[in-house]
């Protein structure tokens, strides 16, 4: 998308409320994130779409991180190449 970077994920084999949080990495560091409450549904926890702003051309790696109280993890990093 125009100067954005749109995440979509949820959380396997369970159900719950908590925080879903997008990260963009840049090969030279830059690091931009976008955060969103997860929504319960009838088997997973999902995570609305994060758009993720700001990106400028080039590879990013980009990681989904879902947390309450209760759960915690973070996806394997993707590699997402931006063009202008």
């Amino acid at each position: 998308m125009n100067g954005g970077i749109e995440v979509r994920s949820f959380v396997a084999d369970y159900i719950g409320e908590g925080t879903c949080t997008a990260t963009a990495v840049a090969e030279d560091g830059t690091k931009l994130t976008a955060e969103r409450d997860a929504k319960p549904d009838a088997t997973t926890t999902v995570c609305p779409p994060i758009m993720i702003e700001g990106v400028t051309a080039g590879t990013w790696k980009v990681t989904a991180t879902f947390q309450n109280s209760e759960r915690a993890g973070t996806s394997a990093p993707e590699s997402v190449e931006v063009h202008e």
